[in-house]
């Protein structure tokens, strides 16, 4: 048995402009139904690889390699000021 419970971070993003968020961020159209609530899929983010998972149609869970975490957090942190972002722990 090989543990993998610390390979991934996971980042929660939600609020009412996640979809324009997204379409900064990947490749897929998650606003035309390519990421539908209790979805999963496999995308990039600048060649990260990422696992989304749409909990709700205003918020979604990325599952990043911690390898790539915290370069991938200040990426999202940048796109999303445009959109006025707060950080709330959990």
């Amino acid at each position: 048995m090989l543990d993998l419970g610390h390979a991934r971070w996971v980042i929660r993003l939600g609020g009412p402009a996640l979809d324009d968020l997204l379409a900064r961020l990947v490749a897929i159209d998650v606003a035309g139904g390519a990421l539908p609530v209790a979805g999963f899929v496999q995308t990039g983010i600048e060649g990260i690889g990422v696992l989304a998972h749409r909990l709700a149609s205003e918020q979604v869970e990325l599952y990043v390699p911690t390898t790539f975490a915290l370069a991938l957090w200040d990426l999202i942190r940048a796109a999303a000021m445009p959109f006025g972002y707060g950080v709330a722990a959990d």
